[in-house]
């Protein structure tokens, strides 16, 4: 016979990704004259507002997509490994599937793995594998970095690059993971030169051996809701020059599942867990506070 089913939907906050893309997501119930259901997992849906330039069904590479790509347009990565150097026109975002899925590898010969235009999002991707810098920002305003994974590794001649450095750069470092899982070679987790910066960093982690955590020089910085668990040699150094530690900053060992494999996913019982911006806009996708971290808040 015939039944008739009713349900419910749970609708958390959207994660504004750039100025083109929101992503919104859903916990779906179903009911009938027996009960309901537990919701069901959470599940993601991307509207764009303007064009989406989608590697690789439309273009093999990042490189090929964004000379297609139009200021206001959003290069979408599906999962897999992507190699060289990335200068994004201004405008234009560069938005992955997530850490986990995709990989930006600049190659043993390249000193920085990409570089972001004005008005910039990236967000949602693994980046490693260059000799200086994984992201550079030079004379550029109004970038965002959000839920990415930096993995800063020594290569074979002893470079160690630096996760984030700004030059003349305005720029917000929301929700991101930044380690150093070896010994070799000296860097920083996120740098600026002394020209005029507007760095604000929030919910974020740096871990491992960095010779610095954050060193600011020049400008305006601002740190709140972050750790920074550096190793032994360089306790003390987690925040140098003009920017301090702020609101919710603190130094504990984040937990990892397992960073000798590769997880950078949080334990249960993580000091970083439900510790992010207590603001409802900095909430997890299930609504709860803030996980600092690449895989915690609305974008993750």
């Amino acid at each position: 016979g015939a039944c008739t089913m009713d349900g419910s939907i749970n609708n958390f906050p959207g994660s504004n990704a750039s100025p083109g893309v929101t992503t919104y997501y859903y916990q779906v119930q179903a009911c009938n004259a027996y009960g309901c259901s537990s919701f069901s997992d959470t599940v993601d849906m991307i509207v764009s507002i303007g064009p989406l330039v989608r590697v690789p069904s439309d273009h093999p590479t990042i490189q090929a997509a964004n000379t297609a790509a139009s200021s206001g347009d959003v290069i979408y990565v599906s999962s897999g490994t992507y190699s060289g150097e990335i200068n994004l026109k201004d405008g234009v975002s560069l938005i992955g599937t997530g850490p986990d899925d995709v990989t930006i590898e600049a190659g043993s010969e390249e000193w920085v793995a990409i570089k972001p235009g004005n008005n910039s999002t990236i967000q949602g991707l693994k980046i490693t594998n260059a000799k200086s810098n994984l992201i550079r920002c030079e004379n550029k305003t109004s970038v965002t970095v959000k839920n990415n994974l930096f993995v800063c590794e020594s290569d074979a001649s002893g470079y160690k690059p630096t996760g984030i450095a700004l030059i003349n750069c305005s720029m917000t470092v929301e929700n991101n993971t930044i380690v150093s899982p070896d010994t070799g070679g000296s860097a920083t987790g996120i740098f600026t030169d002394t020209d005029v910066n507007n760095l604000v960093v929030m919910n974020t982690i740096i871990d491992g051996v960095f010779a610095q955590g954050i060193i600011a020089q020049g400008g305006i910085a601002i740190s709140s809701y972050n750790d920074i668990n550096l190793a032994e040699s360089y306790l003390g150094r987690e925040w140098m020059g003009i920017i301090s530690k702020g609101t919710g900053d603190i130094t504990q060992d984040p937990q990892f599942v397992n960073p000798s494999a590769g997880d950078y996913h949080l334990q249960a019982g993580s000091p970083c867990i439900n510790t992010g911006n207590p603001d409802p806009n900095y909430s997890d996708v299930d609504g709860s506070r803030n996980d600092m971290g690449a895989y915690g808040g609305p974008g993750s």
